[in-house]
């Protein structure tokens, strides 16, 4: 059943490109042996446990960890579509004006805008 949702969920990516979001190293948790393990966005199962939302959307996109933050507000002035919105002392990102261009990732200095999610062929 897995397999017939992976295949209808990804037969219309037609470039045959994986989108990577991570790569762990030094991996010894379940199981014997060490590993290198690589996420790939796409999954379509959307289990309610699961551990990776932002594995969930096929595309790459950029996500906030708000306790980095600094406020310095770099990534508001520097975002081209202005996708990004403080209100009430938290930053927002519009999702529907976002197009994940990461310019706000490259030009945070804490770290706190991220970009996840990168195309190999």
């Amino acid at each position: 059943m897995v397999m017939n949702i992976l295949k209808e969920k990804t037969k219309n990516n037609l470039n045959n490109e994986a989108v990577i979001f991570d790569f762990q190293k030094y991996s010894i948790h379940d199981g014997p042996g060490i590993r290198t393990i690589v996420f790939i966005k796409g999954c379509p199962l959307s289990c309610i446990w699961c551990s990776n939302p932002e594995s969930q959307d096929m595309k790459p996109q950029v996500v906030f960890f708000e306790k980095n933050c600094i406020d310095c507000g770099k990534c508001i002035s520097i975002c081209p579509r202005s996708a990004i919105k403080k209100v009430s002392e938290l930053k927002i990102i519009d999702r529907e004006l976002c197009d994940s261009c990461g310019k706000c990732a490259d030009g945070c200095p804490a770290n706190a805008m991220r970009n996840c999610g990168r195309g190999f062929k």
